[in-house]
């Protein structure tokens, strides 16, 4: 799993597209303008993105699996939560 947090992401979903070909998105109720991509990485792995924005920051949390077996959703969602309130209070609101 990778982490990113930082206040200028704008290219964050065009990276991660390129580098999950024929990865689909949705949206995702965390966070403003909650993103999840999900598709087969080019090194084969399975990847979870879960991108979000809470305030001036933008959040990309990535996670991998074996080809296959992907990160469970409720995984995602349960961290992704769990981030942003952590951005939150990290940013006072």
């Amino acid at each position: 799993m990778t982490c990113v947090g930082r206040r200028d992401a704008s290219g964050d979903r065009g990276e991660v597209l390129d580098d999950v070909p024929g990865a689909s998105s949705r949206p995702i109720s965390i966070g403003r303008n909650g993103t999840l991509i999900t598709g087969r990485a080019t090194n084969g792995q399975d990847a979870s993105v879960l991108i979000f924005a809470e305030g001036p920051m933008v959040a990309a949390v990535r996670f991998n699996g074996a080809a296959g077996d992907p990160v469970p959703l409720d995984l995602v969602t349960d961290y992704g939560k769990q981030q942003d309130a952590n951005i939150l209070a990290a940013l006072g609101a």
